[in-house]
């Protein structure tokens, strides 16, 4: 099921999510999934995204490459890698996050005041 192909793609869930994700409807889940793999790309709209935004991904999360590459396409991005983390684990690790997102708050923050 989608768990386990989830755990080859990004490794093994902690007992915690493992727990919620076999408690979700599992046809609610495949529907969302479906959903997403019709739904058209953003690509092409990425540039036009001019707000500040903070795009952090685990460096073992198979997702990693394509939210780097989508990064570059945002002129306001900063991208952050999260050594040694899969895609559950960079959810977890909002500690590390949150350095990243005060730094991008006092920048926007600067900004505005200069701007007045």
């Amino acid at each position: 099921g989608y768990l386990a192909a989830a755990e080859r793609a990004n490794g093994p869930v902690s007992a915690e999510r493992r727990e919620r994700w076999l408690a979700q409807d599992a046809e609610a889940v495949a529907a969302c999934w479906e959903a997403l793999g019709a739904a058209p790309s953003l690509e092409a709209d990425l540039s036009a995204l001019t707000l500040p935004v903070l795009v952090y991904f685990g460096d073992q999360d198979s997702g990693h490459a394509e939210a780097q590459r989508a990064t570059t396409l945002m002129p306001q991005a900063t991208f952050l890698s999260l050594p040694g983390l899969d895609h559950g684990q960079a959810g977890d690790r909002i500690d590390l996050v949150i350095p990243h997102l005060q730094a991008l708050h006092a920048r926007v923050a600067a900004a505005a005041v200069s701007g007045f």
